[in-house]
């Protein structure tokens, strides 16, 4: 019996619109009367996180959350962190100043403090639809603390070109994923959902086997190959469909999550 279900936010539990298809909500509290807990795994931040889960009815005891793409786990009733994986500060400084000469906007978090060099339209849509204050610095450069995630929002053929080049010069000190198609992200190497996932596993009792995970995109794969069911819902990428066990015939927008209940929990 599966024990644990883990969901990716943007692409899998959202819609195109940024919003919840009445049939995942319902998914979500029959999962949750069956005694399965349920666990939001995404790339953005905790605080970004908060509004979601309190709509879903997880901001309780006992569930927890994954976010920058497992680079924190935390308890979603306290926001207290469990788990804190960082790139080091002088690797962040060094990547971000490298993303600079890409067409496109750099981010550093630092936990949930979003540092900008400045305040550009594309990175105000950013802070507005990360619902995250953001502080403007002089330089990244003044940024002591080890970092939680780099960001490099921009448009998508400029996000390919800057992964071609980055992938090659971050190769062994840190993790890039494309979050979305206008979203280039790295994290620590050992901040993965896949191990952020297996993290919280073992801190609950739980064994991958018990776990389901669900996702649509890059930054998914690690969490879909780790768990015992790991699924892609219909509009994931390639890479996480070859990754999945079980690929649900419904998308983001027609309640992939319903569906994936509906056949692994509710029909057990």
């Amino acid at each position: 019996m599966y024990k644990l279900l883990a969901m990716d936010l943007d692409g899998t539990l959202l819609n195109d619109n940024g919003e919840f298809p009445a049939k995942n909500k319902l998914a979500i509290k029959e999962a949750i009367e069956s005694g399965v807990k349920a666990c939001v795994c995404s790339g953005r931040s905790y605080m970004s996180l908060l509004r979601f889960e309190r709509e879903l009815g997880l901001d309780c005891e006992p569930n927890y959350g994954v976010c920058f793409n497992g680079s924190i786990v935390y308890k979603t009733w306290n926001r207290d962190i469990i788990l804190d994986r960082r790139v080091r500060n002088e690797t962040a400084v060094s990547i971000a100043r490298r993303l600079k000469r890409f067409d496109g906007d750099v981010v550093m978090y630092v936990k949930d403090m979003l540092f900008i060099e400045e305040e550009t339209a594309r990175l105000k849509d950013y802070v507005n639809r990360s619902r995250v204050i953001a502080t403007v610095v002089k330089s990244f450069d003044d940024i002591k603390d080890d970092v939680s995630k780099v960001l490099l929002k921009s448009e998508p053929e400029s996000l390919r070109t800057a992964a071609e080049y980055m992938g090659e010069v971050t190769k062994g000190e840190c993790n890039q994923f494309f979050t979305e198609p206008t979203l280039l992200e790295y994290t620590a190497l050992d901040a993965t959902k896949g191990a952020a996932l297996a993290f919280l596993a073992e801190r609950v009792g739980i064994g991958m086997n018990e776990v389901i995970a669900a996702g649509d995109h890059n930054n998914d794969v690690s969490m879909i190959e780790a768990a015992g069911m790991g699924v892609a819902v219909a509009n994931a990428i390639p890479a996480a469909k070859r990754a999945a066990k079980y690929i649900t015939k419904a998308d983001n927008n027609d309640g992939a999550i319903y569906e994936i209940v509906d056949r692994f929990i509710k029909k057990l």
